[in-house]
């Protein structure tokens, strides 16, 4: 008797142990995570200020489950290298079919053009993310041939989420004929899983004007796209070759890229970048009645080479002032996305990034305070 309730015994003690050793297992495993403030006026006062602020970031999390689904129509795997690049990310306070963000971004594995498709993600902390239930990532298939899609945008308007994305020579879903040239397309949902057929809203020629990392906004009843174009022919105050352009319509089918349907020459009064960079990548944002651009720079006449982060305001959409400096000190910043909310200190604006780094096409969160930035 004494030996069958020592082993009883024996058994509690070791199933205890076990949980204990699982407890302590999975604790050790959740060190690496840090609580994301939410954006409130309230977290102010935990944020690290621009002005000594060390650049620690938490990379992403994405679902393992979408590798095996970022390869275009079925071809070998040529990559090596897991990466992802143009993130575009909306924060619903009150969150939108269930989550607080949602995002677009790209898969980009050995910086391979053909996985470069738009693909869905939403989260709820801004770091760890998961597909939408039920959703066929990416959302848009690599084209057959050569052609590709990049720059995805999110934008979200009477309760519809669009994502924007820049295609080139890509099929014409309503002719299908190859388009031979660039193309802002978008695709359409009501929840953040089915999404509407792709259309195509513009296009223009290999050559000439373009429009790079289109992002897109509405203000009143008119819809605005950015975007960097390289088909500029003259030198201007901020830029060698690539500057910023702004269309304005009334209806979100008509943005065109074409000067003259006013596709209008963005102002910068500084050039914080230096003689020898100039934008690359962007994205728009409107907060508190003041519009403001997130730009990542690149060496004159090249791709993305070496970027840095620099955040430009306006009262107007047109003429933007950039800070003096880079809101970043790393080097090799691609496309990256940002979120803007109050502080309760004058001066003071606080910003959630989501910042790309080319040199292994990883995603970064950084989220800190923004003082006195413009002056």
């Amino acid at each position: 008797m004494n030996t069958t309730l020592n082993k009883i015994a024996c058994s509690k003690i070791i199933v205890i142990g076990l949980l204990f050793a699982q407890l302590i297992s999975s604790c050790k495993k959740d060190d690496n995570f840090k609580p994301i403030p939410s954006p409130t006026p309230d977290n102010t006062n935990s944020l690290k200020s621009f002005k000594d602020y060390i650049f620690n970031s938490n990379e992403l999390i994405f679902p393992d489950v979408v590798q095996g689904r970022i390869l275009p129509n079925g071809k070998p795997n040529k990559a090596n290298a897991v990466g992802w690049t143009h993130p575009s990310v909306l924060y619903f306070e009150q969150k939108w079919n269930n989550h607080k963000y949602w995002m677009a971004i790209t898969p980009y594995p050995s910086a391979i053009n053909e996985f470069e498709n738009p693909t869905i993600f939403c989260s709820d902390d801004g770091l760890r993310w998961i597909e939408p239930l039920g959703i066929d990532n990416p959302i848009e298939k690599a084209p057959l041939e050569t052609g590709y899609n990049s720059d995805v945008n999110l934008f979200f308007d009477n309760g519809k989420l669009y994502c924007f994305w820049r295609g080139v020579s890509i099929i014409d879903p309503s002719t299908g004929k190859r388009i031979e040239g660039r193309t802002l397309l978008y695709r359409s949902s009501i929840d953040g899983v089915h999404w509407s057929e792709k259309k195509v809203i513009s296009s223009w020629d290999y050559y000439g004007i373009d429009l790079i990392a289109p992002s897109i906004l509405k203000d009143a009843d008119s819809y605005f796209c950015y975007g960097v174009s390289t088909g500029e022919t003259t030198p201007g105050p901020y830029f060698t070759n690539y500057a910023i352009r702004r269309t304005e319509t009334k209806n979100i089918d008509d943005i065109k890229v074409d000067k003259t349907l006013g596709y209008n020459l963005v102002n910068i009064e500084n050039r914080p970048w230096g003689e020898y960079e100039e934008p690359w990548h962007i994205e728009a944002k409107k907060f508190q009645n003041k519009w403001y651009i997130l730009a990542s720079t690149t060496k004159n006449n090249q791709y993305g080479s070496a970027g840095r982060l620099f955040l430009g305001v306006s009262n107007d959409g047109i003429n933007f002032k950039f800070g003096s400096k880079p809101i970043c000190s790393l080097k090799y910043a691609y496309k990256s996305s940002f979120e803007l909310y109050s502080s309760k200190k004058a001066g003071v604006l606080n910003i959630k990034l989501w910042r790309t780094s080319s040199t292994n096409w990883s995603v970064y969160y950084d989220e800190f305070s923004l003082e006195d930035y413009f002056s």
